[in-house]
């Protein structure tokens, strides 16, 4: 028994974590033998210390789910907040006296998310901890209360025990304080918005508090710190490159022992705490933009060590899975936008400080989402180091070191990665030989415990987004941990929908090498169930593997293609040039019903959910993959069971014009002559394609050229030019024809006449 208690108290970290679960180390008992008495056995007198914990998460929006603590959705974020407590204080100067936290609840607050959770520590004759304690350690390891994790918090919503800190203290007063220097600074890798010119506005506020952070924690480290004060930022502003400008005031106390602060001090101080004016926490800065009070060092080798080792840049592109590109991911100041990018720079910065090159990596920075193909996310990143090794060599320890922390380039935190997508600086290894390509497999399975919703038909809503990001997870965990592992590579391309039964049907591209062992439908079968054995455990959905159904899609595109070589992603063009068509057919093997009438029912929702599905994969297969955008269900009507939909695709992506005919082809191809649309059966003839009247810029079933536009433009306004001129010489004419008439009445004395004068 006692080499089990041993082995037992060595694998989990001396009885203090098993998985995600959090342990008491005196807890352990093995057939009654336990050596809590020699350890951290609680005092008799002594119980562990309770504090009820309240905040507010900005970027988490309240659903109905999150009432109920069965739902996935719950549960997903409970665990995934409770995680990041517990990391926040096992990483703090608490860590000693700290036992666990645990979520209680969740609940709305103004379209928000707001957090119940209780911490527990321990107390110790070393230190008493108190309710202003966790407070301000919570506050320092949250940016002053503005992430946690990937979540955003409200920075004035964070009560302990009642505590709260929302107002800031105010300055000292005293004859001690002298006049605050002036500290301006250029930030690069902070783009400049128009929101910084407003105090009031949350981005200036949240950027401003993180700044002014960043500095007290700065002067408070440094060998000024018995004299440091305080910091205030005043401006932001605009500065070279899109950076951000920063200008703040910091005063130091000069009636203390230290020595006297002036302006080159304080210079020397910031220049040697990040790291010669290069890192500012995640923040990158202009290296030559440091003054204070107008002092300022440039470009001396002698004054500060190591001048010469500037930060080098990399691009780092890959492409996410599992996040589904909306239009909401093309527009930076979007809350989904600057979710995403917060999440991922936070990702990125975890894993290079977990890497073995850690002390040469200074910051990432999220430039841009973009884009990939099959409706998936590209990233564009910038990351900065300090040399590595040689020049060249530089980008490939990065390279290897993303993918080594990467599971192989396949997981990313929450983020599912695609294993052949990743190029750091132009480099790249093509994750397959030349000559092969990927086995692909549609893998159908049912969800026994996740409610139907109807907000799990939009692809869009957060709680789609979650659900797909835990089905695709568990996939990849089930193939991972089955017996064909070492052939299975990664399953991308969710799609959820309802069974008539009413349970959620989840469907999946997984994708298999095709080299060494043979991959079929029977063995992706049996590698499912042998995984779903393995991983019964630790499963959030129950599959049904009765139902299991593997069928073979469309063999993956070569993973050798290149991409455009040191190119930004390209960011999606607008909206408004997509050809709409509105496309008519009648279903034979499904019967109208009353349910039918009402889009918004059970049934029909479902109906509808099915159609668009294999619709997308029809054109998703079709000559119109490139150029295809969507389709919708606008009416179901009787007589079998008539369905019209209006589909858009974008003409810019098309070389050959998008016509109506063209459509027709690709529909009559993909249903075997307009006879099957994946289960349903097609009544013979009722096609038709239409261009719908709502696409702009549509003659015929395509756009009118740029230079007709400005032809008739230009003839309307040579045609107005005629017309005035014609009016100006008809004006001209008439008046010259009556121009004796007025003869008299232009001489205001009349006319005199010589042969009058005798009378």
């Amino acid at each position: 028994r006692e080499k089990v208690y041993a082995v037992f108290s060595e694998k989990t970290n001396d009885i203090s974590s098993l998985g995600s679960y959090v342990l008491q180390s005196y807890s352990l008992y093995v057939n009654d033998y336990s050596e809590s008495a020699s350890r951290n056995a609680p005092i008799e007198n002594q119980t562990p210390i309770e504090f009820n914990v309240t905040f507010i998460v900005t970027n988490l929006p309240f659903l109905d789910l999150l009432h109920e603590k069965t739902s996935p959705l719950y549960q997903s974020a409970s665990t995934i907040i409770t995680e990041q407590l517990n990391t926040l204080f096992r990483n703090s100067e608490i860590k000693a006296q700290f036992n666990n936290c645990e979520t209680k609840s969740l609940s709305v607050l103004n379209q928000n998310t707001q957090v119940y959770a209780v911490c527990t520590f321990n107390t110790s004759a070393a230190r008493t901890i108190d309710r202003v304690i966790v407070y301000r350690q919570i506050s320092t390891n949250t940016n002053v209360l503005t992430t946690l994790g990937p979540y955003l918090l409200d920075k004035n919503s964070l009560y302990v025990d009642d505590y709260n800190e929302s107002t800031l203290p105010s300055e000292p007063i005293g004859t001690g304080i002298i006049p605050g220097f002036n500290v301006t600074f250029i930030i690069t890798s902070l783009t400049y918005t128009a929101a910084f010119n407003d105090p009031s506005s949350l981005l200036y506020q949240s950027a401003s508090e993180s700044i002014i952070w960043k500095l007290k924690t700065l002067f408070q480290s440094s060998d000024i710190a018995s004299a440091f004060t305080d910091c205030k930022v005043i401006t932001l502003s605009a500065a070279n490159n899109q950076g951000t400008g920063v200008y703040a005031i910091c005063s130091f106390n000069n009636t203390s022992a230290a020595e006297n602060v002036d302006r080159v001090i304080v210079y020397r101080q910031f220049s040697y705490t990040t790291r010669n004016i290069t890192r500012f926490g995640h923040y990158l800065l202009d290296p030559n933009s440091l003054y204070v009070n107008g002092y300022h060092k440039s470009n001396d080798p002698n004054d500060f060590p190591n001048r010469s080792q500037f930060p080098t840049l990399f691009n780092v592109t890959f492409t996410v899975t599992n996040l589904p590109y909306v239009n909401a991911l093309h527009i930076p100041t979007s809350f989904l936008y600057q979710s995403a990018v917060l999440t991922i720079t936070h990702q990125l910065t975890t894993l290079f400080n977990s890497s073995d090159i850690t002390s040469a990596f200074i910051a990432c920075s999220t430039r841009s989402l973009s884009t990939a193909s099959r409706m998936m996310t590209k990233v564009y990143a910038i990351c900065s180091f300090n040399s590595i090794s040689t020049e060249n060599e530089d980008r490939i320890i990065i390279y290897n070191q993303f993918r080594s922390n990467t599971q192989n380039i396949t997981i990313l935190g929450a983020y599912s990665l695609d294993n052949n997508s990743l190029y750091v600086n132009d480099y790249h290894e093509s994750a397959f030989p030349i000559s092969q390509k990927s086995l692909c497999f549609d893998v159908s399975v049912i969800i026994t415990n996740l409610p139907f919703s109807s907000v799990l038909l939009d692809p869009t809503s957060s709680v789609y987004q979650s659900a797909s990001t835990l089905v695709i997870y568990q996939l990849n965990a089930i193939f991972r941990h089955s017996n064909i592992s070492d052939q299975f590579l990664e399953c991308t391309n969710i799609l959820l929908s309802i069974t008539n039964e009413g349970f959620v049907k989840a469907l999946a591209d997984c994708f298999f090498k095709n080299y060494s062992q043979q991959i079929d439908n029977v063995i992706v079968e049996q590698g499912f169930r042998d995984g779903t054995n393995n991983t019964s455990s630790t499963a959030t959905y129950e599959f049904n593997t009765n139902n299991v159904q593997i069928t073979g899609c469309e063999e993956a595109k070569s993973t050798v293609t290149v991409a455009a070589s040191g190119q930004p992603p390209t960011i999606a063009s607008a909206r408004q040039q997509d050809l709409g068509f509105q496309i008519n057919f009648t279903i034979i093997n499904v019967n109208f019903t009353d349910g039918l009438r009402n889009l918004k029912s059970f049934e029909s929702i479902n109906l509808t959910t099915n159609i668009i599905a294999r619709l997308h994969d029809l054109f998703i297969n079709s000559a119109l993959s490139e150029c295809y955008k969507f389709c919708n269900v606008s009416n179901l009507s009787s007589g079998s069971v008539k369905v019209s939909t209006s589909c858009f695709f974008d003409p810019f992506k098309q070389n050959a014009v998008i016509t109506s005919e063209i459509i027709e082809s690709s529909f009559d191809i993909g249903t075997n002559g307009s006879q099957q649309l994946g289960e349903f059966q097609l009544k013979p003839g009722s096609l038709s394609v239409v261009p719908a009247n709502k696409s702009l810029g549509l003659l015929n079933g395509s756009e009118l050229p740029y230079w007709a536009i400005i032809v008739i433009v230009l003839a309307i306004l040579l045609a107005l030019f005629l017309l005035i001129l014609l009016g100006w010489l008809i004006t001209l004419c008439v008046k010259k024809k009556f121009h004796g008439f007025y003869d008299m009445l232009q001489n205001p004395f009349g006319i005199y006449y010589a042969h009058l004068d005798g009378k």
